[in-house]
């Protein structure tokens, strides 16, 4: 099962896999590896390194339809840098920011002690709604898909017609969780699940010669 449906308590690597398809950051990261902007359209960096402007892409909205601003950003930014609420993973990288400031509702400025060639990477973390109080059961992002249904079982998604980027070729994922590996393999083999991950290499061997996979 997923540790916990709010990206910013989350510390699972197969947490934040599922969670990549429905919260995005100011960043993210492409397929080829590289930092693009997502919730920011685009952005500069000063000449010293110090300071960092975010354009916020106009017309973005959360899952839930209200309208990302730059207050929002600020409030997930600042709520990963204090981790004040319970069970909030603390991003100490974001301790090298010495101010921060939102010009207008779609421009984001943020100012560092001193350069950190690294820092870009950390505003992946996710852009959360600053009015919302439901992360941990019912999560609200801006990413591709949204959340649907959650069991012990399974986690349904479907596409977020609202999403600003590309389509995505799937209307629809289920996450299946498994306790099991055996289950696992015997579900990938019969076909009752199209994609199996973090498998060991035992269940990766049992799958040698199957015609189907």
């Amino acid at each position: 099962d997923l540790d916990s449906l709010d990206p910013h308590k989350a510390v699972a690597a197969g947490t934040k896999e599922v969670m990549f398809n429905v919260f995005e950051g100011l960043m993210k990261i492409s397929p080829d590896g590289s930092l693009i902007p997502a919730v920011a359209e685009k952005y500069t960096i000063s000449d010293d390194g110090l300071t960092y402007t975010f354009t916020l892409r106009e017309g973005i909205k959360f899952h839930n339809g209200d309208a990302v601003t730059a207050e929002d950003v600020l409030y997930s930014i600042e709520r990963c840098a204090a981790a004040s609420e319970t069970g909030i993973v603390q991003v100490a990288a974001l301790s090298a920011i010495a101010g921060m400031e939102a010009p207008d509702e779609g421009t984001v400025v943020i100012t560092l002690s001193e350069p950190n060639n690294e820092f870009l990477v950390y505003l992946t973390l996710a852009i959360l709604p600053a009015d919302y109080t439901e992360q941990d059961t019912k999560p609200v992002g801006t990413g591709p898909f949204k959340i649907g249904s959650i069991t012990p079982e399974n986690m349904m998604c479907s596409y977020y017609e609202g999403y600003y980027g590309e389509k995505p070729a799937m209307k629809a994922i289920e996450y299946r969780y498994f306790s099991e590996e055996m289950a696992m393999v015997t579900s990938l083999i019969t076909g009752e699940i199209d994609l199996a991950n973090n498998m060991t290499p035992t269940a990766a061997k049992m799958l040698e010669g199957q015609p189907n996979l």
